[in-house]
């Protein structure tokens, strides 16, 4: 876990996969988290353990509630990268709304019917897309070793912050992210997403923030 911006009000830290509760690390170097936003402990947002890259924790309460508002109201642009399952040429969206899957806990529905997605309460949801480039990786590590498959490397922008948000729109087009075994992406050693860069203006001073994590697996 890198530190990659800290003032009196903010830090924004670089989160390798798999770390479940980067909290419990920050809070040694910094115990004032221990008092901001309760249980969150000053995380102003989330990532899936399996999801690499930035995330926002406020060092005081002020700050958590306008950064927690900020996200709330898609006033934080966030860029992901995200190696998926297949060829994909051109950019696109996907605004099929979000909501719980009623057959597993785990996972989210993406609703194509409106009335099924009303009924089930899912949450309008926009994911924009575009390739970088085009590459090949070699899916699957234990337990079911697969070949190498085709894959291309996107740059995902989301307007919305629905759980499973990306990881779900990109399987529903029949594109899931490598290593994405839940939403039946091809076995790897991680989960290909990695939150790579954040803009937003400061809480406090209004001064424009962006900060960029370099992708482990861009090239």
């Amino acid at each position: 876990m890198k530190i990659l911006y800290t003032d009196p009000d903010l830090i924004i830290i670089d989160k390798p996969p798999g770390l479940a509760d980067p909290a419990s690390e920050l809070t040694k170097q910094f115990p004032e988290l221990l008092k901001v936003g309760g249980k969150d402990r000053g995380a102003c947002h989330r990532l899936d353990v399996g999801t690499s890259g930035l995330l926002v924790f406020a060092r005081n309460e002020e700050t958590y509630q306008k950064m927690r508002e900020a996200f709330s109201k898609n006033k934080v642009e966030k860029e992901y990268h995200a190696l998926i399952q297949g060829i994909i040429a051109k950019e696109g969206k996907i605004d099929w709304p979000i909501g719980p899957d009623p057959k597993s806990a785990k996972r989210v529905k993406v609703y194509k019917n409106l009335k099924e997605a009303r009924r089930n309460k899912a949450q309008e949801a926009l994911t924009s897309y575009k390739p970088f480039i085009m590459k090949r990786v070699a899916g699957g590590q234990a337990p079911d070793p697969q070949p190498p498959v085709p894959s291309t490397l996107l740059c995902v922008k989301i307007k919305t912050g629905r759980r499973h948000q990306i990881r779900a729109h990109l399987a529903v087009i029949g594109h899931p992210i490598v290593g994405d075994t839940l939403y039946k992406g091809p076995p790897a050693d991680r989960l290909y997403l990695h939150a790579s860069q954040l803009e937003f203006d400061h809480p406090k001073n209004g001064r424009r923030i962006s900060v960029v994590s370099t992708t482990p697996f861009g090239a």
